[in-house]
């Protein structure tokens, strides 16, 4: 099944600033896509359409094979939709703990105390924050509020999670640790997934597969193994300076070689490179 599609997508300004003309996207279930762009190219509008927060003037969108825009004739509203999102700041509440932030949408879907309190436990262990349930907001650390922030969509089980550059305010180390764990976590979810990010390790480290915004059109660039920036425009490969790069976690080191372990995938390279433990940046280009 298809968890996003969207068809000839059109949306403009007043201004007459247009943001898409006929945009074209499919995401597969259980497939993350990152997508790039330049300040301003509509990464974020793109996800807020799929979300429900913004009305695309003509075109479908569909998402986990149902209908949620259809040209304009009628719009799904964001909490019905079978997706949620998580944006750079977190937006948790603050009033409510760690559990409480979590508990928020099981809560407003009416589920039973006891599942309630189960499931928020479950996924509190999944993102590695048990011990911080009781926990104030107020004192979490950037990179804690993220996991309760992706906790939250966790718990309820959506077909697709949206990222909205959810880490670009950590500093780079934290960066590449998170955004190995956000890949671990949707693989073994099964979560589909839209990563917006303006950095191309980070994207080439969460996803599947990348994807431009640009011009009004949302161009497939291909599987990450794949890619090659000798075949793309050359806007386009401005925007991947870090096109290869990926973040893993050292699982070895010899005096010869280090392994390296991405999410589902190792790698061996020569010498060594950090301790055992270490999140480190490869560039896996060929």
């Amino acid at each position: 099944m298809t968890a996003i599609e969207l068809i000839n997508i059109h949306l403009g300004y007043p201004n007459g600033n247009q943001v898409f003309a006929g945009a074209e996207l499919t995401v597969a279930k259980g497939e993350i896509l990152g997508v790039l762009g330049a300040s301003g190219a509509g990464k974020s509008t793109l996800l807020r359409l799929i979300a429900g927060l913004q009305h695309p003037h003509a075109g479908t969108v569909k998402i986990a094979g149902e209908i949620a825009d259809d040209e304009g004739r009628y719009h799904m509203p964001p909490h019905r939709r079978d997706c949620t999102m998580v944006f750079q700041d977190a937006q948790l509440f603050p009033h409510r703990s760690v559990a409480g932030n979590v508990a928020y949408g099981l809560e407003a879907a009416r589920v039973p105390a006891a599942q309630r309190r189960r499931r928020v436990a479950e996924v509190l262990e999944m993102v590695d924050i048990a011990e911080l349930a009781d926990r104030a907001i107020t004192e979490l650390s950037g990179g804690q509020a993220q996991r309760v922030a992706l906790a939250r969509c966790l718990v309820i089980r959506p077909s697709v999670i949206l990222f909205d550059e959810p880490l670009s305010a950590l500093d780079r180390g934290l960066r590449q640790r998170l955004a190995v764990d956000i890949r671990e976590l949707l693989k073994r979810t099964g979560t589909s997934a839209i990563y917006v990010t303006h950095d191309p390790a980070e994207a080439t480290t969460v996803a599947d597969r990348i994807a431009v915004v640009e011009h009004g059109q949302i161009q497939d660039l291909g599987p990450v193994p794949e890619l090659d920036v000798s075949k793309l425009s050359e806007s386009v490969a401005s925007l991947l300076g870090g096109l290869g790069e990926v973040s893993g976690v050292v699982t070895a080191v010899s005096d010869d070689s280090t392994t390296i372990e991405i999410v589902d995938r190792l790698v061996v390279l020569p010498g060594r490179q950090g301790v055992v433990g270490d999140t480190v940046t490869v560039n896996l280009s060929r």
